[in-house]
């Protein structure tokens, strides 16, 4: 649309306009990725190496947000594109629940145990995917980072274009934590520690953990 059509409309059309390329504009760095919304996460990690991964919440494959608003993807094709994510999700193991509540969206649940190799990598959702990482090297520190790729663009667009991060992201362990930013820290049972972040919108720092394994 020129320039000049655009001054031609109503100022409603205009704003509207003019979120729908705010949108356009945010959504195509976006694509490669979920984004968690209204979660409870837990990291449970013994100093020894047992771990588990727990995700409760909602997951948004952004790619397909970004084609249904581009038109590259219709409504009569949208059925079947969830049911590729879907089926993509559930073949992981891990996931108990895997639940469509929207365009490109899903409530579920996710519960994964293991025992960290000396170096290793697990990651949530999945590799190049991630959301949650727990990395460790050949002398045992375990480095746990929350990644949102929200975090790669300016928060105002991201608002902007009505997405967001809300949810409680926990580590729950007896490792010796070198270095974090959670938001508080109280001792758990049994010699645990309990590190919280608490994620409300963009504008937050992404949450990191740093510990000694034995």
């Amino acid at each position: 649309m020129t320039a000049a059509a655009a001054a031609a409309l109503p100022a409603f059309a205009r704003r509207a306009l003019r979120a729908l390329g705010a949108i356009v504009l945010v959504l195509p760095l976006l694509s490669g990725c979920y984004l968690p919304d209204r979660f409870q996460s837990e990291i449970r990690l013994a100093r020894t190496g047992e771990y588990g991964v727990y995700y409760k919440g909602d997951l948004t494959w952004l790619p397909l947000v970004k084609d249904l608003r581009e038109g590259r993807v219709t409504q009569a094709e949208l059925p079947e594109k969830m049911a590729v994510l879907e089926r993509d999700l559930a073949r992981d193991g891990s996931f108990s629940t895997v639940r469509a509540i929207g365009p490109g969206a899903f409530t579920v649940e996710y519960n994964r145990i293991g025992k960290l190799a000396r170096p290793d990598l697990v990651t949530f959702v999945r590799r190049n995917a991630r959301i949650i990482s727990l990395q460790t090297d050949e002398q045992g520190v375990v480095s746990m980072t929350a990644s949102q790729a929200i975090k790669l663009i300016p928060p105002e667009a991201i608002e902007q274009a009505g997405l967001n991060s809300r949810g409680l992201l926990r580590v729950t362990t007896n490792a010796r934590v070198l270095d974090h930013n959670a938001d508080s820290v109280r001792p758990g049972p049994q010699g645990f520690m309990l590190y919280d972040w608490k994620i409300n919108g963009v504008r937050g720092q992404e949450p990191r953990l740093k510990a000694q394994l034995d």
